[in-house]
């Protein structure tokens, strides 16, 4: 592409308006691709793509010229011609300062986000077991069931193994005859 061709481009029809691309907005802001593309949308700048399908930007040119330490790009070194300006420095400051609590609430969110996740696997968890604690109850319960039932057979059992053995000792404490006269009669 020619020079003539870029102008056309990155000029609209007011001359207080560049397009840039997001690189050459965070390289003229000193900035990041990302920090970029926040200041982009916290601005409300126009976007479009151009034909090589490269995002361009819609930027004000006092907002390019903004130069890494804050102040403006056409702004001369030599302060002693000028007064301090107190204002760039001090936005300079709150745009690190943004850029830093942006970093730390993506961090954050980061966290939040591989907790919840977490919560989530340990939540699925704690339900299987008590699922599982649910099942073993009830088991326990049959198992206590079946356990009293086989102690009640075994304690009918007892008492008549106790009757038969009872009657036994009785039946051998009569004499010959009277066993005899017993089952002749039926008893």
């Amino acid at each position: 592409m020619n020079d003539g061709q870029r102008s056309d481009i990155q000029s609209d029809d007011r001359s207080d308006n560049q397009w840039v691309s997001f690189v050459e907005l965070a390289t003229r802001r000193g900035i990041s691709k990302e920090a970029a593309h926040r200041l982009v949308r916290r601005r409300g700048w126009r976007r479009q793509s151009d034909n090589r399908g490269r995002v361009l930007v819609l930027v004000p040119v006092e907002e390019l010229a903004q130069a890494e330490v804050g102040r403006p790009a056409n702004q001369s070194d030599n302060r002693s011609d000028s007064p301090p300006d107190n204002r760039s420095d001090t936005e300079a400051m709150f745009q690190v300062a943004l850029q830093a609590k942006d970093a730390e609430i993506a961090a954050k969110d980061a966290a939040i986000e591989a907790k919840d996740m977490l919560v989530t696997e340990l939540s699925a968890g704690l339900d299987q077991a008590r699922v599982e604690v649910t099942e073993l109850r009830m088991e326990i319960a049959a198992g206590a069931i079946a356990l009293e039932q086989a102690e009640a057979a075994a304690r009918a059992a007892e008492e008549r193994a106790e009757r038969l053995e009872a009657a036994d000792a009785e039946r051998r404490g009569q004499g010959r005859w009277a066993r005899l006269r017993a089952g002749w009669r039926g008893d």
